[in-house]
């Protein structure tokens, strides 16, 4: 998976959740969901272009570094709903990488290939799955840009920073 389908997931099946009421989200903060969507990503893919001796899915992509970031931003913040909400976009980007998630590091030590930007691009234009699920998540923000009206800076930050029930779009 890539970056669009990454973020839009986690806020598309909050966006559910909430719609049906069936679990009490009210304090997840989408802009700690959006970025733990990505962070497994933002960590890894430039360790494996700088290092070459890992795959693009490395530690940051281990349920040991989802859990152990998450205490710790909790023993600083002392706030449970950011490491709640940055775990739940990093349970949702592991889900979706299934099945080259190094789930059991480091009992099983870590894929290591020569990792290179053109393989990416690659991927990203010929892969059917890859292409497809893009084109949902670009659809998928298109239909939230326009249902949470985010054309200027004061819907955006209610949107990523106020809870889900605050910043519901009025219908």
């Amino acid at each position: 998976m890539f970056l669009l389908f990454h973020v839009f997931f986690p806020l598309f099946v909050l966006e559910l959740i909430i719609s049906f009421k069936k679990i009490r989200l009210e304090k997840i903060q989408r802009f700690w969901l959006i970025l733990g969507s990505i962070l497994p990503d933002l960590i890894d893919k430039p360790i494996s272009l700088i290092t070459k001796s890992v795959s693009g899915r490395g530690i940051a992509h281990t349920p040991i570094f989802l859990v152990t970031l998450c205490f710790l931003i909790f023993i600083l913040t002392r706030n449970k709903w950011i490491p709640l909400s940055l775990g739940l976009g990093m349970v949702s980007h592991l889900l979706l990488d299934i099945p080259g998630v190094p789930w059991f590091w480091p009992i099983i030590p870590l894929e290591s290939y020569d990792s290179y930007l053109g393989s990416w691009i690659y991927t990203i234009l010929h892969n059917p799955l890859i292409i497809s699920t893009e084109i949902i998540g670009l659809i998928g923000f298109l239909v939230i840009i326009a249902s949470y009206k985010l054309v200027n800076w004061q819907n955006i930050n209610i949107f990523l920073f106020k809870s889900p029930k605050i910043s519901q779009p009025n219908h």
